[in-house]
């Protein structure tokens, strides 16, 4: 399946940034290097972390309330490696069972009214044969939250204003059309990972991550000229300002209209005025009197 976009490089630095994510460490992973070049170009870098990361061990015997604990201490502390000075937000569901609902929703609708960023980073939910439930649902839940954030008349109960993202970046992309330069953050992007010490496979997935994003550099020629060599992190740039510009293609239209109207009729009364003095010159009746 094929989508009409065009290769983007580069966004502007965004003032603030959210990425909304399934566990702690999928924010290092998917958008590290990124979110340390932004942190350093002076953007407010926040972290919302749906689940409570309990399932992250490969030990059967771990103690899961501890662990909730330390990858707790281990996200704040990746995030700062990344030089972020925003906020590291824990909503608490159980590792491997969130799920989209309202509740969850209104959630997310509501941290994104409270930190204003302009944009939205998250999983990529339309991903196929995508087997990790909590993934589809951070996804999924990053997309309906802004569509509640931005619209004023849902969850008037958050008592705040609504806020609208310029740009949503979905990570984990099949068909990736935005990549950021990140040549010079990889080093931030592997200490940030190696925070992830809770993760008892972390030295042998951050090696494996490090070759698929950072290690083999894109090929693309952004410009026409001849393709340029750099490491990047890739999303899909989900285009939630066309439903804006459709609303102002809309508006104009009928902009465009209602001065047609307002043309049609000043020539209309204009018309009536002539008729008017016609009849009171050649007729000069009561009844020529009374219409004027």
């Amino acid at each position: 399946m094929s989508h009409d976009h065009s290769v983007q490089l580069n966004l502007p630095t965004p003032a603030r940034a959210l990425a909304i994510v399934a566990h702690p460490d999928d924010a290092e992973f998917q958008c590290g290097a990124t979110f340390a070049k932004w942190a350093a170009q002076g953007c407010v870098i926040n972290h919302l972390v749906c689940t409570d990361g309990a399932k992250g061990t490969w030990d059967p015997h771990a103690d899961t309330r501890a662990l909730v604990a330390t990858r707790k201490v281990e996200q704040r502390a990746a995030a700062d490696v990344l030089g972020s000075t925003g906020e590291v937000v824990f909503l608490g569901a159980v590792d491997g069972e969130l799920e989209a609902t309202l509740a969850r929703r209104s959630e997310i609708a509501y941290w994104i009214r409270v930190l204003r960023p302009d944009v939205v980073l998250g999983h990529d939910p339309w991903r196929r044969w995508r087997l990790h439930p909590d993934h589809r649902a951070a996804g999924f839940l990053a997309c309906d939250g802004i569509v509640g954030a931005r619209d004023p008349h849902f969850y008037p109960e958050h008592r705040l204003p609504h806020h609208r993202p310029s740009t949503l970046l979905l990570f984990e992309t099949e068909e990736p059309d935005h990549f950021e330069d990140v040549t010079g953050y990889a080093d931030q992007k592997i200490d940030a990972l190696f925070w992830s010490s809770a993760l008892s496979m972390a030295y042998l997935l951050v090696p494996m991550f490090l070759l698929i994003s950072l290690i083999i550099p894109a090929q693309y020629s952004v410009t026409g000229s001849s393709p340029k060599h750099f490491f990047t992190d890739a999303f899909f740039n989900a285009d939630i300002k066309k439903d804006k510009r459709i609303l102002h293609l809309y508006a104009s239209e009928i902009i465009n209209y209602q001065v047609r109207i307002d043309k049609n009729l000043a020539q209309t009364q204009k018309r009536w005025k002539r008729y008017k003095k016609a009849i009171l010159f050649i007729a000069g009746s009561p009844v020529a009197f009374a219409i004027a």
